[in-house]
């Protein structure tokens, strides 16, 4: 989703893709692959939603993630004005591999219940969302992109908060590269102009 949401952002502001070649990797769990591949030049610019602890890296807060919960439409017990202690009781889906933006424990599961299924896949969970009585935790920015092509429910957290950011990540000797300082802006400014929107 995340690949998803970056492309369109960058289509939406009219990135020139086909005179611009940057190789790029996303968050797939192993940050130690990420930051071996930036030191060692073999990715241009990588995307997670973690900060690197290297002094080498660069880390450029992009966007804030807001939690939304995401469940099918007709949902049986979550619907608009939902009370944080309701969550408590559903099966939830957790992502395994975003744990900075999801914190299960401390929003649905006080009481360490572990989720009926995990995956490294937000689109499987969310497919899985939209089909059974499961409820999922996610970003708004993925959701609203999934619920353009799924019917499904959306709804804001009672005084929701930023619950994570997703940062670009580039080794410090490519600080002057005009590439990826355009790229990293046009993500930045997309962003602020779709949040600006959905709002």
């Amino acid at each position: 989703m995340l690949e998803y949401y970056l492309t369109s952002i960058l289509q939406q502001q009219g990135y020139p893709f086909d005179s611009v070649a940057l190789t790029n990797e996303t968050h797939d769990g192993d940050l130690t692959k990420d930051i071996t591949r930036l030191r060692t030049r073999k990715i241009d610019i990588s995307f997670t939603p973690q900060k690197y602890a290297d002094w080498m890296i660069t880390n450029v807060p992009l966007f804030d993630v807001f939690p939304v919960v995401m469940c099918r439409k007709g949902h049986p017990r979550i619907k608009a004005g939902f009370k944080l202690s309701q969550l408590e009781n559903e099966e939830y889906l957790s992502p395994t591999m975003w744990p900075s933006l999801f914190e299960d424990n401390i929003v649905l599961n006080p009481h360490n219940k572990a989720p009926i299924y995990s995956s490294t896949s937000v689109l499987n969970l969310m497919m899985m969302a939209a089909t059974t009585d499961y409820i999922l935790v996610c970003g708004r920015i993925f959701a609203h992109q999934f619920e353009k092509i799924v019917d499904v429910q959306i709804l804001d957290f009672p005084h929701a908060k930023p619950m994570g950011t997703i940062y670009a990540h580039y080794h410090k000797s490519r600080a002057a590269d005009a590439n990826i300082m355009e790229l990293i802006k046009q993500i930045r400014v997309g962003s602020q102009v779709r949040l600006e929107n959905e709002n």
